[in-house]
């Protein structure tokens, strides 16, 4: 089962309604989705529990406002796939997505799947398909922090579900960069890539990338840990850590 995480604050309820609408569209069945609802007002509450009454796959959790991290393990917490999927809740799939994530998974058997990713206009690819390139664990981190074609979000991939053993996400703003290198760091087999893009996002002026709040600062405490965590594990990634710090 592919378990599906989508944590919720005050989104704009056509947002949500389209994010859900393209979970129920996939072509496959065999999934769960889990709307955490970090604390959003009455209105949200409310399409929350709409949506979540319309198809026994979805379930709804609520929590006082944590903030996205806190939002995504109380999602683990409650989920049941051997396989994981993060997707924001102005958002959407395109129909293959869980489909081709979940083939590439099996014919690569590597634990993380990387699609590729655009704005919400490019929804009408129709050519995907299960093509996909190993990528070892060292190349994949120092793409990430190099910022060269992986992106360091936790959308737009499939996770298998061992690899959150010990490992959640923090109370911070940035939480995926605080994620997203530990996560890669226990893929022995590799990250398998595909050029497909299969999860688009929205943005709007009330998105986290386009509007200011004195949390963004978290990203230095967000790079001192990276610091931290390369000296100690990621020796060949000096360099690239440095860049993503600068």
């Amino acid at each position: 089962m592919i378990s599906i995480i989508i944590p919720v604050y005050n989104t704009p309820s056509c947002y949500l309604r389209e994010c859900v609408t393209s979970i129920v569209n996939q072509t496959v069945g065999d999934w769960e989705a889990i709307i955490v609802d970090d604390g959003s007002e009455r209105t949200t509450e409310l399409i929350c529990r709409e949506i979540a009454s319309s198809d026994s796959r979805i379930k709804l959790v609520r929590q006082i406002n944590s903030g996205p991290g806190p939002a995504r393990n109380r999602g683990l917490a409650c989920s049941c796939g051997d396989r994981i999927v993060f997707v924001d809740s102005d958002d959407s799939l395109h129909p293959r997505c869980l489909e081709i994530m979940s083939e590439v998974m099996d014919r690569s058997s590597c634990p993380v799947v990387v699609s590729k990713t655009g704005y919400r206009h490019s929804y009408e690819q129709k050519d995907v398909d299960a093509d996909f390139v190993v990528v070892s664990k060292c190349q994949a981190i120092e793409n990430t922090l190099y910022q060269r074609g992986f992106d360091s979000g936790v959308w737009g991939k499939m996770f298998s579900r061992g690899l959150f053993d010990g490992i959640r996400f923090s109370d911070c703003w940035y939480e995926d960069l605080d994620i997203i290198y530990r996560l890669y760091d226990c893929c022995g087999a590799g990250i398998a890539s595909t050029d497909c893009m299969m999860y688009y996002y929205r943005s709007h002026p009330a998105s986290f990338m386009r509007t200011f709040s004195s949390r963004r600062f978290d990203i230095l405490d967000v790079v001192d840990r990276l610091d931290d965590y390369a000296s100690k594990h990621l020796g060949y990634a000096v360099k690239a850590v440095k860049a993503r710090r600068f």
